[in-house]
């Protein structure tokens, strides 16, 4: 079950432009994609099984203040390292 759970994954909140996408430096291999042109399954099952791609989704948004879900699912246990920034 553990193995199954994301490494990055949170509520994460920019008060910014609530219209900018996050951009993403990972470990050499990794892609950053927004979950919705790829994918429109439902997220949270650990159906994903995506070895080398962390996904971002946009949430709520209230005024200018945005809300993203950011996750990662690879198929077994394995880590990922970068920096994420909300523009």
């Amino acid at each position: 079950m553990f193995r199954r759970l994301c490494l990055v994954a949170g509520l994460l909140v920019s008060a910014s432009v609530a219209s900018a996408q996050p951009v993403a430096t990972l470990t050499v291999g990794y892609t950053f994609v927004d979950w919705l042109t790829v994918n429109d399954a439902a997220v949270g099952v650990g159906d994903v099984d995506d070895q080398f791609v962390v996904y971002y989704l946009k949430e709520k948004q209230i005024g200018d203040l945005q809300s993203w879900l950011i996750f990662f699912d690879p198929l077994g246990t394995q880590a990922v390292a970068g920096e994420i920034t909300f523009a």
